[in-house]
């Protein structure tokens, strides 16, 4: 952040309750650099700690950036640039992934599109690209998140919840096709993969209230919404709850009504064969979806 090229910007770091030194370092900086201001608070969650740093802020545009991330020494100095030039509301670049060891590019080089906020979210839908569902690899007007708010106490999908309201909204994007956002994605072991919990119905919830708003107000994105939630929000759920070896029951009997609900849309959509036969079996049959994905996760 220090090192950024777009030197006037003003760094607030949340302290949320850390335990490991940070806070420490985080005001040894601020005495360096008359950029940084450090809040310390109580663990209070990631949600907390955004809404705090946009209270705080008192600037005329609005980024976030992940505890565990970093990102190119460029990013904001682009994101500003390319916004202004093109008269968006919202600018954005593509991540790479990093897991402490090697970087997982898109590869692009630099290409600028302006989009609309619905063209923006049916790319971010794509979890096979490289632009995602986050709220750090984008540069926001502060007018366009007025008084939106993290939702506090949510501990999965709250970057979704947030995008809904405000990418999905906006009536031009400038999108920089190329990786400045470096997100950390652990390497998944046991211990990863064992996790199960209320946070995955929360998943579920958000994806659901996407869809809804969709359906009602976006709907040449609605095919996008639906498989996003069917895959990464249904799936997702049976294969966290397969992975800790855990039965849910009222989860399950919940998925399954979802599925059944969206099926023809799903088989009539874009997606694989395969991915279209994987939902169909979880579909119809949590046991026998249960044993192919043991087989094809040992």
């Amino acid at each position: 952040m220090r090192s950024q090229t777009f030197f006037d910007i003003e760094i607030i770091f949340i302290d949320d309750g850390s335990t490991d030194g940070s806070a420490e370092i985080c005001d040894a900086y601020a005495l360096e650099d008359s950029r940084i201001k450090v809040i310390h608070q109580a663990n209070a969650g990631v949600s907390s700690a955004r809404n705090v740093g946009i209270q705080v802020a008192k600037g005329e545009f609005i980024g976030f950036v992940d505890a565990d991330d970093f990102i190119d020494k460029k990013m904001y100095e682009e994101l500003y640039k390319v916004m202004q030039a093109c008269g968006a509301d919202i600018s954005c670049c593509d991540l790479a992934f990093f897991d402490g060891e090697k970087i997982t590019e898109s590869g692009k080089t630099g290409e600028v599109a302006v989009l609309n906020g619905e063209q923006t979210f049916a790319k971010m839908l794509d979890t096979s690209a490289y632009l995602r569902m986050g709220v750090w690899n984008k540069l926001y007007r502060r007018e366009i998140i007025g008084d939106i708010q993290f939702e506090v106490g949510r501990h999965m999908s709250e970057d979704l919840l947030f995008l809904i309201e405000t990418v999905l909204e906006v009536e031009k994007v400038a999108y920089i096709q190329k990786p400045l956002y470096f997100y950390y994605r652990q390497r998944e072991g046991a211990a990863t993969r064992k996790k199960y919990g209320n946070y995955e119905k929360q998943r579920i919830e958000s994806t659901q209230k996407l869809v809804d708003v969709v359906r009602n107000r976006h709907g040449s994105i609605l095919e996008e919404a639906i498989l996003y939630k069917c895959i990464n929000g249904d799936l997702t759920a049976f294969n966290k709850m397969i992975a800790a070896d855990v039965v849910d029951r009222d989860t399950i009997i919940y998925v399954k009504n979802d599925l059944k609900k969206e099926i023809r849309s799903v088989l009539s959509s874009r997606i694989s064969l395969a991915k279209k036969a994987q939902i169909l079996l979880a579909t119809y049959s949590f046991s026998l979806y249960r044993i192919l994905y043991q087989i094809t996760n040992k």
